[in-house]
């Protein structure tokens, strides 16, 4: 898998082997644009990354990021929820998508080990994303569903108004192209 920007805004895309980042904001000039005399603009909370291209940046990640022990997964991979996550400041997560009993799930290898449903994580991230505007959030999906069922479950998790906003916002938005 790779990803190619619309409008070749390159860029603001990640290249994967076998797993696919996708940034869930628009990009950072984009997303921290301020033309206010008001306070100055930051991105991911720092003013200097506001005009770096995504792969000039470093971000804190997390594996397996859904697997944790506040949820009550066995054999955790990580302490903390997702959304504890985000507010400690890790903005790439590596998650696995499985179908498990007719349903799409974040699950690492085994669903019975621990899960949470694909639409409800993203759901989390669409409320960080709601409340943290200037905030960028990669992914890397390893995905063991279709690729139609993992965008079918990021339409799902957004309302009417992110919809639209991406529509608007197209030629900064990622495609996913099966090479």
């Amino acid at each position: 898998f790779f990803f190619q920007a619309e409008d070749g805004i390159r860029d603001h895309c990640v290249t994967g082997v076998q797993t696919c980042a996708l940034p869930i904001s628009i990009a950072f000039a984009a997303a921290c644009g301020n033309e206010s005399s008001g306070p100055p603009r930051l991105c991911n909370g720092h003013a200097e990354l506001c005009d770096r291209p995504f792969d000039q940046v470093a971000f804190a990640g997390a594996h397996n990021a859904m697997s944790n022990s506040d949820d009550g997964w066995l054999l955790p991979n990580q302490e903390h929820d997702l959304e504890n996550q985000l507010d400690q400041g890790v903005r790439v997560f590596l998650i696995d998508t499985h179908d498990w009993q007719g349903s799409t799930w974040l699950c690492h290898e085994y669903c019975e080990l621990g899960k949470i449903p694909l639409v409800d994580a993203l759901g989390i991230f669409r409320d960080f994303m709601d409340t943290h505007p200037n905030e960028v959030l990669a992914f890397v999906i390893q995905n063991d569903i279709s690729n139609a069922a993992t965008e079918a479950a990021f339409v799902e998790s957004r309302s009417e108004e992110h919809t639209s906003e991406l529509q608007s916002h197209s030629d900064l938005v990622c495609r996913l192209l099966l090479e």
